[in-house]
């Protein structure tokens, strides 16, 4: 079997050894938490620009180059925020189980044998679509609902063919 995915990072020597794929969220399916915000943190500025006498209509003596100040230092913050976040989360890959890990300080794991998967749902919106990206839902055996939910993963097709590719070696 060919095992390709965009953001792998194939594994040797060490813990990590026994899983074949340790994947990490890509950059672009963290889009949408980087540009709402930065919309939101701009609009003052964008507003000031377009119209130059509301924030004196309204009681306030703020520059326009200080929102935008604000808004560029808000803007900062929240792509270092979505950064660590997006670190912070790791799916592990092994021929028998995958691991989803996720935190820095405080961490949680949760594993899920590949042969007590019941079902998996891969869904992609238009976005998605385009960006190569989709959130898999994967339920088990056990359970009634969803157990994992991965999202914002690149290749997410890859990822269901890798499970379903192990799950039947191992039947």
């Amino acid at each position: 079997m060919a095992k390709t995915f965009m953001s792998a990072t194939k594994t040797e020597g060490g813990d990590a050894a026994e899983f074949d794929y340790i994947l990490s969220p890509s950059v672009a399916g963290f889009i949408y938490p980087l540009a709402v915000p930065t919309l939101v943190f701009l609009a003052p500025f964008i507003l000031a620009s377009i119209f130059p006498n509301m924030l004196t209509g309204i009681g306030l003596n703020v520059g326009k180059w200080t929102l935008l100040m604000w808004g560029l230092l808000l803007t900062a913050a929240n792509i270092g925020i979505q950064e660590i976040r997006r670190r912070s989360i790791k799916l592990k890959l092994h021929i028998d189980y995958l691991v989803q890990s996720q935190g820095i300080l405080f961490t949680s794991s949760e594993k899920v044998f590949i042969q007590d998967i019941k079902t998996t749902e891969l869904t992609k919106t238009l976005l998605e679509r385009m960006l190569n990206l989709g959130t898999l839902r994967i339920a088990t055996s056990g359970t009634d609902d969803y157990e994992i939910t991965i999202k914002g993963f690149s290749n997410p097709d890859g990822i269901v063919k890798y499970i379903a590719d192990h799950r039947k070696e191992g039947e």
